[in-house]
């Protein structure tokens, strides 16, 4: 076959009819209209058109197109793929997927599925078999070549028929649960397309009720379809169209004769298509057999994507594990997918990079195919970042977050290699081929170089990143990146986030918070600012510039911080919320009443230059005014504004809690997570994911199913976010969990606690300072930041007990923890997207939700849940053990309803009435340790306080229901005496004084306070009817049998 790019036959040739609907007509003269030669002649007779312009009408149906139809209005696409791609899929004619003539249902099904315009290897095949002409294709793997043949393929399906009237064969399970993922999302909007998987390994009693009833399209493996219709089950006398994909391997030596014994049983007129990257003298042998003057299709100018830049390491057998890790920590992995050559080796290295820390699943042709579904499945919706496989993941695999691939070990065939860094670099995206290369591999690296024609490199020090991470057409591009690799996006700010003048002003403490100077506004642009500053700082000695001088600089160059807000009140604000009608303390409603006046005084509006100007402050920009904690927090914060929006909810300011929520779905389009808060130099970090629960809260407060509709993907992408980003594999007693964490890879101070990070670290190593500087990074992402929950003493303390968080600030390993409670929330999410699905009639979406769900409730329990003392514990990925020691978070799987038996809420009842934190009259306190840090004793922070109330709440025995109430009005005394005393309201309390605001930590107590005000409206709300404003005794009952000493309560 000819190695260039075969053109159309003329009959059959196609213009660039672009954006034609069917039915419509361009006039004669303009690009594409009349006057076309025989090609043109022939896609007019498609579009229902003669070739001098005049419309003439094709048959139609309800499917047909008009001009002027609002179809595509109705359409929900995902969001854009603004990559930039290789000339493997942009190489293209310029058609429409719209010049075929395709029914509106299966357009809106392509469209859905984010393919734009057809790709090269779809512009050639889709009119050739829609014509019904034999096809023999040969197109590079991650062109396009599924959508080359399902989309005919469905195109021709007559929903009137009760038949199998298709049949795709691949070689694979997997690839054969891919195809028909893919075939049943192209064709939802269809109307009752069937389509079914079948291959081996699974229930073939299933498959046989399962013809029993109407299918259309089978996707199989050879075995079992065979198997199907030599029981005459699989009735197939009425096939029209029979796809071979990865054609090479069919009709290799292991199924070949099957494949015959099949086509025996079709219809002698039949179409058949055969679709690979490789055509070795077996396909051509079947070719001359079974094809009726077949359309070649070769656009295999060269052999490997163009995409993929390929590299070797030399290394012997001992080093590739260690060399291994070395790509890990250097390179920007989405997702990787690494090649063993047995079975044995990839349960090994799979083990030993789970051990490395990093998150890794398996898959081998020796599992069960139950487990290899589920891991194909998880990989493929990044629940995991790296994949350990063998040959059997490298036909037609299409995971386009791949953007790696490492064959650890070297493959002995040409064919071999091809199709597994094709793994990468799909549909003309950027990707990565690294081979460790061992002695005995030398000759063989040679020999594939030469037969596949390609250049293999050896591996430079450091790999340019733009040859494998995406780069984008947007103006957004560097935003962009942080979305579609799965990354967060780097802050890149000379002056907010690294460089000379951060890092002189921070070390000068001119201000008496580090973070007053990150919020200050540039008065010039930041090249003029940073020129400035060198000259300045180019006149001093060491170029370190006096304290004195670096005031001057700031008044010249930089305006206060806050000045990029204006006032603003919410216009949804109203005196007397219906609310308050239930609170009948006199004294608590009026409180409630001056706490509902509070949204005023903390809303915020973005000035325009934010949007205007963006590289003159810090400030991120989003589109609505929103409700802000309060004192130094001047700006938007990610987990706060959960108990802010279900406090503005209650004081029916609906508006205002839409246009946060609004705020943090564009942040999610924007990064693909929402940070930490608004400003950049929080880029890197998210904090506690409660989106999704502020979308449910907005949805049960209007029942808007429109507004739900239109966040459901926001929430899935933060979703995606978090299992590819946070996820980790741990194994206990034999059996391997996916659980999340805290984990923030910068190794760089926070710039808006510069010096404090600088003083922590003093006299570390290089290395210790960065890990040190990533675990405060993700103790910050926690929003518990800091407490002793994340010490982990390496050695260096005085109590070696595994099971405890000994040590101080300088051993936080936030990383090397798995929380509790962030895994109680992440499972309370995928409930509540479960819901969000079938509430929008998805029961599929759903069912997968659900599934996740229960898997992370099981991991939770195998992990997290100490059946002995009756509660979830943090586990240690270091001393692989639980932590054993008090914090609220370890009740969060109550307030998640994730446990699967009701005594466990029970036990975890007992639990908090024997741990001694119900002692104190004021609150539960953050732990039982005095540390000196805000998240720890004595204080009492108001989210635990309301998850930890909620939970209880939702309990069935009386105990719990009387501690949640006798909990509730702790809280509600202490704030009300707070305010009493200073007529505010503060973010922490003190649990030992009726009244006395928290201390400690890295800055003074602030006042506001958002979610202080969103939680006592709330518990005002619920409880309102029996709460008071004087003193309660609390119940003595719960106060048995609270007998732990207080020096172990206070150690």
């Amino acid at each position: 076959m000819s190695t260039v790019r075969t053109e159309n036959p003329v009959i059959l040739g196609l213009s660039n009819q672009n954006g034609q609907l069917r039915g419509s007509v361009k006039p004669a003269g303009a690009p594409g209209g009349g006057g076309g030669g025989p090609q043109q002649q022939l896609l007019s007779q498609m579009k229902g058109t003669i070739n001098n312009g005049n419309s003439q009408p094709a048959p139609t149906t309800n499917a047909v197109i008009k001009p002027g139809d609002d179809w595509k209005k109705n359409l929900k696409l995902p969001p854009k793929d603004m990559r930039m791609k290789t000339s493997d899929v942009t190489a293209t004619k310029g058609n429409e997927f719209e010049d075929y003539c395709l029914k509106r249902e299966l357009l809106m099904g392509i469209f859905e599925m984010g393919w734009e315009k057809p790709s090269p290897i779809q512009e050639e095949s889709i009119p050739i078999a829609l014509s019904g002409r034999d096809i023999l294709a040969r197109a590079k793997n991650g062109t396009g070549k599924s959508g080359a043949y399902l989309i005919p393929l469905l195109e021709r399906i007559d929903l009137k028929k009760d038949c199998i009237q298709a049949m795709v064969i691949v070689p694979t399970r997997e690839l054969a649960l891919q195809v028909s993922q893919i075939c049943i999302q192209v064709s939802k909007r269809m109307g009752g397309v069937k389509v079914m998987a079948t291959t081996g390994g699974t229930n073939l009693r299933d498959d046989i009720l399962r013809l029993d009833e109407t299918v259309h399209v089978v996707i199989a493996t050879p075995g079992r379809i065979l198997d199907l219709i030599k029981k005459g089950v699989a009735k197939v006398n009425q096939v029209q169209m029979v796809v071979l994909d990865e054609a090479d391997k069919l009709l290799s030596q292991d199924f070949v004769l099957m494949m015959e014994e099949m086509l025996g049983f079709l219809a002698k007129q039949r179409q058949i298509l055969l679709y690979s990257a490789t055509f070795p003298l077996s396909v051509q042998k079947f070719m001359n057999s079974h094809l009726q003057k077949p359309y070649e299709i070769n656009l295999m100018e060269e052999l490997t994507l163009k995409g993929v830049t390929q590299y070797y390491a030399y290394v012997t057998e001992r080093q590739k594990v260690h060399c291994l890790n070395t790509l890990f920590s250097r390179l920007q992995i989405n997702q990787s997918i690494i090649f063993c050559n047995s079975s044995q080796r990839v349960e090994l290295l799979a083990k030993k990079i789970s051990q490395l820390g990093y998150s890794c699943f398996y898959i081998h042709a020796k599992m069960r195919q139950e487990h290899r579904n589920r891991v194909f499945h998880d990989f493929r919706n990044g629940l995991c970042r790296n994949l350990v496989c063998t040959d059997l993941f490298t036909r037609g695999i299409d995971i386009q977050a791949v953007n790696v691939v490492i064959n650890f070990d070297f493959p002995k065939l040409g064919e071999t290699y091809l199709h597994r860094i094709g793994r990468s670099g799909r549909f003309g995206h950027l990707g990565l081929a690294i081979n460790l290369i061992t002695y005995d591999d030398r000759f063989n690296l040679k020999g594939i170089e030469e037969q596949l024609g390609t250049e293999i490199k050896p591996i430079p020090g450091i790999i340019d990143k733009s040859l494998y991470v995406a780069e984008y057409h947007s103006e957004s591009a560097a935003l962009l990146a942080g979305v579609k690799s799965g990354s967060p996006a780097p802050c890149d700010s000379e002056i907010y986030c690294t460089g000379p003048i951060l890092h002189q002003v921070q070390k000068a403490k001119l201000f008496d918070d580090d973070k007053y100077f990150v919020d200050m506004k540039l008065k010039a642009m930041p090249d003029v600012v940073l020129s400035a500053f060198h000259n300045l700082s180019s006149q001093m000695p060491n170029m370190t510039v006096l304290p004195a001088r670096l005031q001057e600089f700031l008044s010249v160059n930089f305006e206060r911080a806050g000045s990029e807000f204006e006032p603003w009140t919410p216009p949804d604000w109203h005196d007397k919320p219906k609310f308050l009608g239930g609170i009948s303390d006199p004294k608590l409603r009026e409180w409630a009443e001056k706490i509902h006046n509070l949204w005023k005084s903390l809303g915020r509006k973005m000035r325009a230059g934010v949007k205007d100007h963006p590289e003159l402050y810090s400030q991120m920009y989003v589109p609505h005014p929103f409700v802000v904690p309060g004192g130094r927090f001047r700006e938007l914060y990610y987990w706060d504004s959960y108990w802010v929006v279900n406090g503005l909810l209650l004081s029916e300011m609906t508006d205002t809690a839409y246009g946060m929520i609004q705020n943090f779905l564009h942040l999610v389009s924007r990064y693909g997570f929402v940070p930490n808060g608004g400003r950049i130099y929080y880029e890197r970090r998210s904090q506690p994911p409660f989106l999704t629960l502020m979308v449910e809260s907005y949805y049960q407060a209007t029942k808007d199913k429109d507004f739900l509709r239109g966040a459901l993907p926001a929430l899935e992408q933060e979703h995606r976010f978090w299992m590819q980003n946070r996820s980790v594999a741990v194994k206990v007693n034999g059996s391997e969990h996916v659980l999340n964490r805290y984990h923030v890879q910068v190794g760089l101070p926070r710039p808006e606690s510069y010096t404090d990070d600088l003083d922590l670290a003093e006299g570390l190593t290089d290395d210790h300072k960065e890990q040190l500087w990533m675990d405060l990074k993700a103790g910050a992402e926690s929003g518990w930041d800091f407490s002793s929950r994340w010490y982990v003493d390496g050695g260096g303390g005085h109590n070696n007990n595994k099971n405890n968080n000994s040590g101080s600030l300088r051993d936080t390993r936030t990383s090397q923890i798995l929380p509790t409670d962030l895994n109680a929330l992440l499972c309370l999410n995928e409930k509540t997207l479960a819901s969000f699905h079938r509430i929008l009639g998805d029961g599929d979406s759903a069912a997968l939700y659900d599934q996740a769900a229960a898997r992370r409730q099981g991991a939770m329990e195998s992990v997290l849940w100490d059946a002995e003392r009756g509660a979830w514990f943090d586990y240690n990925l270091m001393t692989h053990a639980k932590h054993s020691e008090f914090y609220p978070s370890n009740m969060a799987p109550v307030w998640a309803q994730c446990y699967s038996r009701p005594e466990m809420g029970e036990k975890a009842v007992q639990y908090l009435k024997a741990s001694g934190a119900l002692r104190f009259p004021n609150g539960v306190p953050t732990s039982l340790r005095e540390s000196g840090q805000q998240w720890d004793y004595p204080n009492a922070w108001p989210p635990l306080q309301h998850m930890l109330i909620s939970g209880l709440s939702k309990l069935p025995s009386e105990d719990a229901q009387q501690l949640a109430f006798d909990l509730a009005q702790r809280w509600i005394k202490t704030n009300w005496l707070a305010y009493i005393k200073y007529d505010a309201m503060f973010e922490k309390y003190d649990v030992n004084g009726d009244g006395k605001p928290g201390s400690g930590g890295e800055y003074d107590v602030q006042l506001g306070f958002g979610w202080t005000n969103g939680v006592v409206l709330q518990l005002l709300e619920r409880y309102g009817a029996t709460l008071t404003s004087g003193s309660r005794q609390v119940s003595p009952g719960l106060l048995l049998p609270l007998v732990i000493s207080a020096a172990l309560a206070l150690r």
